[in-house]
C-alpha cells in the first residue's frame, strides 16, 4: 500500500470525523485509484475498532477507579514490581 494513500486516507478520516469533508472531492479521490479505496477502508476499520475499544477502556477505567479508591485495595502482583505475593 502506498504511504501517500494511507496518509491521505488518514486526512480524509479526520475530515469526516470533524465534519469538514468535501464529499465530492472525497468521492473523486476514492474513485481515482483502487489503492485509495483500500487505504480508506483500512483506516476506517482501524478507526471503528479504536472507538469500540475506547468505550471498553473507559468502562474498565471507571471500575478500576472504584477498586483503587476502595480502602482495602491491595496492589496486584505486577504493581511496581511488588514481591509481596
Amino acid at each position: 500500500m502506498p504511504e501517500d494513500a494511507i496518509l491521505a486516507a488518514l486526512r480524509w478520516q479526520d475530515a469526516i470525523d470533524t465534519d469538514r469533508v468535501d464529499w465530492s472531492a472525497f468521492t473523486a479521490w476514492l474513485e481515482s485509484d483502487p489503492a485509495h479505496n483500500q487505504a480508506y477502508d483500512e483506516i476506517a476499520q482501524i478507526d471503528r475498532l479504536l472507538r469500540q475499544r475506547r468505550r471498553a477502556i473507559g468502562a474498565g477505567t471507571a471500575v478500576a477507579r472504584k477498586i483503587v479508591g476502595h480502602r482495602n485495595h491491595r496492589p496486584c502482583p505486577s504493581d511496581a514490581g511488588s514481591s509481596r505475593y
